[in-house]
């Protein structure tokens, strides 16, 4: 099991968090651990709980979501230093994503309701984190509706339709 003084440096490597203060890094790192997937495995699925959030330190991971047809429908590829799970922010805290492993994949894992906490209890710090999470949020919805635009022929590149953005 990492320590602390671990899990606050695995932090500090992470690009989504690397510009925090050292006091606010090591506040998180109480609330993360390291999860490892293999190939195939979800992280989390559409419609479930959002209670967790990740941070990709190792592999890579599919975003889908269900289309109205039933069919799955591919949104996003995150790779190392991406940041996915942003739906435990906003009530009801429902996943509006399928994340699944490509390959083995190394994460950081948070428990979102201490984060919530942290975030309620220490506004700045909540500030800086909510600016951040907004980002993803945006960067979800611009792959989300770049996949639309592939699908309806506009021109886009359907191999790619998002970027690896993680803040």
């Amino acid at each position: 099991m990492a320590t602390v003084t671990q899990l606050t440096r695995a932090l500090a490597d992470q690009p989504f968090l690397s510009d925090l203060p050292p006091d606010i890094l090591r506040q998180l790192a109480a609330h993360v651990r390291r999860r490892d997937y293999v190939a195939g495995e979800v992280l989390f699925r559409e419609g479930e709980t959002a209670d967790r959030f990740f941070l990709i330190h190792r592999g890579l991971v599919m975003l889908t979501m269900r289309a109205p047809n039933g069919n799955s429908v591919d949104i996003d590829t995150l790779g190392p230093d991406a940041a996915v799970g942003w739906s435990w922010l906003l009530s009801p805290y429902r996943y509006h994503l399928t994340a699944t492993a490509l390959k083995k994949t190394s994460t950081l894992v948070f428990d979102a309701f201490r984060l919530r906490a942290v975030m309620e209890g220490e506004p700045a710090t909540g500030y800086e984190l909510m600016h951040r999470f907004a980002n993803i949020i945006f960067d979800r919805l611009r792959a989300v509706h770049a996949r639309i635009g592939a699908d309806q022929g506009d021109g886009a590149d359907k191999s790619r339709p998002g970027r690896n953005l993680s803040s």
